[in-house]
């Protein structure tokens, strides 16, 4: 909320008095994308932005790490802000790099939107080209679960689809993509202005992720 109070304006002033005194005082900044804590304004504001649980709850406001990555609304004010950080410090020399977000997938790392189950659909047409060819690795036969059309496929759930482990095993997968391809756009919007080096905080232990894709 403090780099941007209200929506398209900006406010720097405050990184530009600390960048200042870090630099005076002979040290140097890795600069933070502050993507993973939107403003109360935005998720107010664009509530399409916010998970959704499996039970088809969407997140209040509030909190962090829980917008949805998919989003093309929250893809395009990543890309606003990114961008105008990458602009403003890309030749400062007390800035070194880069700091993606942080911790990545944290809080909640799925999200079960429109968005989501559609991208989910779109990713299973890419992979398995037909639905034969679906069917027959996700064993679907088994229990009468055999998909007849596209939009028949869910995200599984508590609530819904659980006990088809071809399904499940490619859901993880598509939610880890999801984040490995969210981190690359916003590599791609800092790249639009600085060549400086980036990285991110990744957590230990931490499974709902391929960290090693994402590294």
């Amino acid at each position: 909320t403090q780099l941007e109070p209200e929506e398209g304006v900006y406010d720097f002033s405050y990184l530009d008095m600390m960048i200042e005194k870090i630099g005076k005082a002979g040290g140097k900044v890795l600069l933070a994308t502050p993507t993973g804590s939107k403003p109360l304004w935005m998720s107010r504001k664009y509530p399409e932005i916010r998970m959704v649980y499996h039970d088809g709850y969407r997140e209040k406001s509030g909190r962090r790490h829980n917008h949805c990555c998919n989003s093309p609304i929250y893809r395009e004010k990543t890309y606003q802000i990114n961008t105008r950080l990458a602009e403003r410090y890309a030749n400062n020399d007390t800035v070194i790099g880069w700091h993606i977000s942080n911790e990545y997938g944290n809080c909640r790392s799925v999200c079960y939107c429109d968005t989501c189950q559609a991208k989910f659909r779109e990713y299973l047409k890419a992979k398995y080209k037909t639905l034969d060819n679906l069917n027959q690795s996700w064993c679907t036969a088994f229990w009468s679960h055999t998909i007849t059309d596209w939009d028949l496929i869910e995200a599984p759930s508590e609530v819904g689809e659980n006990s088809v482990h071809g399904l499940t095993l490619d859901w993880k997968q598509f939610c880890s993509d999801s984040y490995v391809d969210y981190m690359k756009f916003e590599i791609d919007a800092i790249r639009k202005f600085s060549d400086k080096p980036v990285t991110a905080n990744l957590m230990r232990g931490f499974r709902r992720i391929d960290y090693w894709e994402m590294a």
